[in-house]
């Protein structure tokens, strides 16, 4: 599998780390799949944060997707 991991931590605007964040990563515009199996990649994917305010996902590479012009949209559900 050609994956790479995606990261962020999220804090406030003083620094303090922010758990619990919902993010939620889609693969846009459309359904794609893995050119080197012809498995189909995951159209959503999503995880919280952590208590440091991390989260990481795991995503295939865009070079191992068809068809071309496939990319991720990453949302991170930060509140008020």
């Amino acid at each position: 599998m050609a994956a790479s991991t995606i990261s962020n931590t999220i804090k406030d605007p003083i620094g303090t780390p922010i758990s619990g964040v919902l993010v939620e990563c889609r693969l846009m515009p459309q359904a794609g799949w893995r050119i080197s199996d012809f498995t189909e990649v995951a159209r959503k994917v999503s995880t919280t944060t952590n208590s440091s305010g991390f989260w990481s996902l795991l995503l295939e590479r865009q070079a191992n997707i068809t068809p071309d012009g496939s990319w991720y949209e990453i949302t991170e559900f930060i509140p008020d």
